[in-house]
């Protein structure tokens, strides 16, 4: 059976690992939670909180705390294909990427993962030129197999084709960056997984509460996920960094 490891980058706004803490959310009663151990990773402890919780202000009496780096397992036995989870709670210590990609790469290989998801958010201010126009919450896609480039994901465009510069509101075109623009942690995945089906997606934000952008990476990568109620305003999910 095909088994699909999503995971985040520690990017942007935390958009990533909101996307993945939504998608937890919403089959946590089809995952189980195991903690993973690295030392490549800044100490972090807080609540274990989904996104409602935390974004609404409610923080109740729980035994679980959050800690650097979980993994979810979907339970197996069904004919859909399975989806697991890892969250990042705390970004890599500079220096240690490759040591941390290269245990991320064990558990990829010994899960025996035939698919690798995974969400950044880029800073939007340094995204395009001035004079381009960008439509909100549009996701940039890249995949080893499944397209020979970038492109910009269309809600009615399911062929996926690929192009050098794709139209934007009000007829600007943008030029999109190649593959060697996604992020050295995709590149370095790509060259230890060639027979691994490997897809990106990234979406341009500004620092800040950005939920849609969340939902907007799990629509794009097709994950299932429910929309919860929020309030205006929303402030971090406690914790300690070490």
């Amino acid at each position: 059976m095909d088994k699909t490891l999503a995971l985040p980058l520690v990017a942007m706004g935390n958009v990533p690992q909101i996307a993945i803490q939504l998608a937890v959310d919403f089959r946590k009663d089809q995952l189980a939670k195991t903690t993973i151990y690295s030392t490549y990773q800044y100490p972090f402890v807080g609540p274990d909180l989904s996104v409602g919780e935390a974004s609404n202000r409610v923080i109740g009496k729980r035994k679980d705390l959050a800690r650097p780096l979980h993994l979810y397992r979907g339970h197996g036995g069904t004919s859909e294909p399975r989806v697991d989870y890892l969250q990042l709670h705390s970004p890599i210590i500079p220096g240690c990427e490759s040591l941390f990609i290269k245990e991320l790469v064990k558990l990829i290989e010994h899960e025996q993962y035939t698919k690798i998801i995974v969400f950044d958010a880029k800073d939007r201010g340094l995204w395009h030129g001035e004079n381009a126009t960008l439509v909100e919450e549009r996701v940039l896609h890249w995949g080893n197999q499944t397209l020979s480039g970038l492109h910009l994901d269309d809600d009615d465009d399911d062929d996926h084709d690929v192009a050098d510069t794709r139209r934007g509101k009000g007829g600007d075109s943008e030029e999109l960056p190649s593959v060697n623009d996604t992020n050295p942690f995709v590149r370095f995945l790509v060259n230890m997984l060639p027979e691994t089906e490997i897809d990106y997606y990234a979406v341009s934000v500004y620092d800040g509460w950005n939920m849609d952008a969340a939902y907007a990476l799990l629509d794009a990568a097709r994950l299932p996920v429910e929309r919860v109620a929020e309030r205006d305003a929303f402030e971090p999910t406690p914790g300690v960094y070490v």
